[in-house]
């Protein structure tokens, strides 16, 4: 069975996973049957990370994704799409159907050409590509 998820709010991707209460598991080779909604229990990133393995979810669509949930999640052999958005359907159609490169079901600003969680800057410190404090 290879489960997709999609982390939704009012049949939208949520654009927050952490806070996000809810996924729609689908099971991507046979998308007719329409999956089922589930309530997530967990706020915590590695239970919410078992929450998604104990569904049997391979992919996680998703709008943004911190980088401690990130990392328990892919820790859990799941592969995660973030930065999308849109409604829940039309993008899982999109990613059933390899047409997710399009720039509409991204974020504004997070496009596929900039879709980098997290950049590493001088030093290795974390890059969130926000605000520089020059004082």
């Amino acid at each position: 069975m290879n489960n997709v998820a999609v982390a939704v709010w009012n049949h939208r991707i949520s654009p927050v996973f952490d806070s996000s209460t809810a996924v729609w598991v689908v099971n991507a080779d046979d998308p007719q049957h329409g999956g089922k909604t589930v309530r997530l229990r967990s706020v915590s990133p590695l239970e919410r990370a078992r929450e998604l393995q104990n569904l049997k979810v391979h992919v996680l669509l998703c709008g943004a994704v911190s980088m401690d949930y990130a990392r328990f999640i892919e820790m859990h052999g799941i592969r995660i799409i973030p930065f999308l958005a849109g409604g829940a359907e039309e993008v899982l159609e999109a990613y059933l159907n390899r047409r997710l490169s399009q720039e509409a079901f991204y974020m504004p600003g997070c496009g596929r050409r900039s879709r980098h969680r997290v950049r590493r800057g001088a030093g290795g410190r974390e890059n969130t590509g926000g605000p520089v404090r020059t004082s």
